[in-house]
């Protein structure tokens, strides 16, 4: 987790899925460029390939997402939220006072 912002009032805190990312997309090029070398050689059994990248696309889509978390002084909250590609959530907690 890396701070983004911290002053008194407010301390952002985020985590990007650098090596989920990076792992998906590396698994989904395999597979696509595997597919292709296949079916151009005139196989038509690389096909398969094609179904694991895009069951690649889909887990990329799925599991990676952010998270960002805002303790806000001024409101006395801590905020949580969540974007990624397939949209974003996000919630809202008051534990009381955040004291430095």
């Amino acid at each position: 987790m890396k701070a983004t912002r911290n002053t008194f009032e407010q301390l952002i805190v985020e985590d990007p899925p650098w090596q989920t990312g990076l792992g998906i997309g590396t698994l989904f090029l395999f597979f696509t460029g595997a597919g292709l070398l296949s079916v151009l050689d005139g196989e038509l059994g690389g096909l398969v390939f094609f179904v694991g990248s895009a069951i690649g696309a889909l887990a990329f889509w799925a599991f990676v997402r952010r998270l960002m978390v805002i303790f806000n002084r001024d409101n006395d909250t801590i905020e949580i939220r969540r974007p990624g590609t397939c949209g974003s959530s996000h919630s809202k907690r008051v534990p009381g006072r955040i004291s430095p």
